[in-house]
């Protein structure tokens, strides 16, 4: 659900992906939503625009798999 911060011991910092032109959830909303995550969570979440994409990503699932394959493995070798 949108503003709901991870669930405790989720396992290591949060990523969340905003869609430049989101009409439901810009990237500034979604910052600010983060930003306001309890216990420490929203300051270690990286937040990163999607350049270009709209609320349903069009055009941009190779980018967001690549971002996410990429945090994947950051996160796992941690």
């Amino acid at each position: 659900m949108f503003g709901e911060p991870p669930a405790p011991g989720h396992g290591g910092p949060p990523l969340a992906l905003a869609p430049e032109r989101d009409q439901f959830g810009p990237p500034d909303t979604v910052r600010a939503v983060v930003d306001g995550w309890p216990d420490g969570i929203g300051s270690s979440t990286t937040v990163e625009v999607v350049d270009g994409a709209d609320h349903f990503l069009m055009g941009a699932a190779a980018d967001v798999g690549e971002r996410v394959v990429d945090w994947i493995v950051t996160a796992i070798s941690r």
